[in-house]
């Protein structure tokens, strides 16, 4: 499929990219935000939308693609406690957080996978300092206190690892840090309750109900989170 792009700087709502077709043109209007890159994303995300319309005769319906998202894959932008916060460059060596910015090395910041490797050890280094103080605090509520607490990388589809009664480790996949506070809180609550109970049976949910009463809510929520896990 041949297509002609043709960016438009115009104003647009904060991270979103405006795509119409005439032909085999696509025009995409973009705020200053947003560079080349993000809006190539958007058109490879939604791939089947343009390949549909793009030998069409006549404008076609616009597409609005918020490339937020896009930014957050190549870097440009990453979650901290479920806000979607700025990565920017700055001259010190070391990546700091500052009013709600999250500012890398500019040498690193210059190339993407450096740039993105960058962020995965900030966010460990910040879950393995906040997370464990989440943890004991849930824990002492609970009455519970683990023999052991682990921050650190998990397989794609895992949040935690559940324990049990003879092995009370908390283990949790350190880019929980990243979600909003009900989650960790429900991850945090669920790996506790399997202190408890090993399977998920009728009590094991009744003590997670317990203390944390949306918890259905929280899976639901947990599911639109999983692409954090991608990069």
């Amino acid at each position: 499929m041949f297509m002609k792009l043709v960016i438009r700087r115009r104003r647009t709502p904060e991270g979103n990219i405006k795509f119409n077709i005439n032909d085999n043109t696509v025009y995409a209007d973009v705020d200053d935000g947003v560079d080349v890159q993000d809006v190539k994303k958007c058109i490879k995300d939604n791939l089947k939308w343009f390949t549909d319309r793009i030998h069409e005769s006549k404008p076609t319906e616009a597409l609005e693609c918020d490339s937020r998202l896009a930014q957050f894959f190549s870097g440009k932008k990453t979650f901290i406690c479920g806000e979607l916060l700025d990565v920017l460059p700055y001259s010190d060596k070391k990546s700091a957080l500052l009013d709600n910015v999250l500012y890398i090395n500019e040498k690193k910041f210059a190339d993407k996978t450096e740039r993105i490797a960058e962020i995965k050890r900030f966010i460990l280094r910040l879950a393995r300092e906040f997370l464990s103080k989440e943890i004991s605090s849930v824990g002492t509520r609970m009455a519970l206190c683990p023999s052991k607490i682990v921050i650190k990388a998990l397989k794609q589809d895992q949040w935690l690892l559940c324990g049990n009664n003879t092995n009370p480790t908390v283990c949790i996949d350190y880019r929980a840090i990243q979600l909003p506070s009900h989650l960790r809180r429900y991850i945090i609550v669920h790996s506790f309750a399997h202190f408890y109970e090993s399977v998920h049976n009728y009590r094991f949910w009744q003590i997670v109900r317990q203390y944390t009463s949306d918890y259905t809510k929280c899976l639901n929520d947990l599911a639109n989170f999983s692409y954090i896990k991608e990069i």
